[in-house]
């Protein structure tokens, strides 16, 4: 067996790495445990330190894309809390739940790289201009592509624009190659989306929002997820205030 021990040094604490080996006999001893203590201290110090870089980067980047594009403030902020409602609400376990919150931060990341014109604009855009808005997600992964993430944080912000029915972007994906990770991320940047306002719409009631999505199960998004946020949204009536 193998676990992780604090040990108090002096004013500070350090960390071991305890192994329990046990011994059958050591002379006319029987029946012993062996214990290996290896001192782990400057690792995991580093690893903090990394965690905290990570998270003040994070909201380096998530404060770029406010500044980009006024109209998706406060997005990534609504958007992690949504996903952890959901995700909550569908078992995900701590882990997999901090790796989705990670993705729901950095989800929009690449709109940086659109024409602030167009993220702005308040009348239709034309086909091409579509298709560059829709490249916002490449641009997202090209930005992380040199991180480090603890789980597949890329992998899910690569799903966020799926849909089950194979016509998402930017790989088309059909239902049986999206995560569940992907489809919470996706239904909750669509919910927040919805909630907010545009420059071409006010943002929808809570109920609108809700209708809206429902149209889209099943073809545009998880019927699971769905039915996940009917039931969080009965307990959740400051979302109203989105809007």
């Amino acid at each position: 067996a193998q676990r992780l021990v604090p040990w108090p040094a002096g004013e500070n604490t350090r960390s071991f790495h305890a192994s329990f080996i046990p011994v059958h006999r050591i002379g006319e001893q029987r029946d012993l445990v062996l214990l290996v203590l290896s001192d782990v201290s400057a690792i995991q110090q580093a690893n903090e330190r990394n965690t905290d870089m990570l998270r003040r980067l994070v909201l380096t980047l998530v404060s770029v894309v406010d500044r980009h594009d006024p109209y998706s403030a406060n997005h990534a902020q609504r958007m992690t809390e949504v996903a952890d409602a959901l995700a909550r609400e569908l078992g995900f376990s701590d882990q997999e739940r901090s790796t989705l919150g990670l993705a729901a931060s950095l989800a929009n990341i690449g709109k940086i790289m659109i024409p602030v014109e167009l993220l702005t604009r308040a009348g239709p855009l034309a086909p091409e201009e579509q298709e560059i808005l829709q490249k916002h997600v490449d641009h997202g992964l090209e930005l992380l592509r040199g991180l480090q993430f603890d789980g597949p944080v890329v992998d899910i912000i690569a799903q966020k624009q799926e849909r089950p029915d194979g016509r998402g972007y930017p790989r088309g994906l059909a239902a049986d190659r999206i995560t569940l990770a992907g489809q919470v991320l996706a239904v909750a940047n669509a919910f927040v989306a919805l909630l907010s306002p545009r420059a071409w719409r006010q943002g929808l009631s809570v109920q609108g929002a809700l209708d809206e999505l429902m149209r889209g199960a099943g073809s545009q998004f998880d019927r699971r997820v769905i039915a996940a946020l009917f039931h969080v949204v009965e307990n959740r009536q400051n979302w109203s205030q989105w809007q």
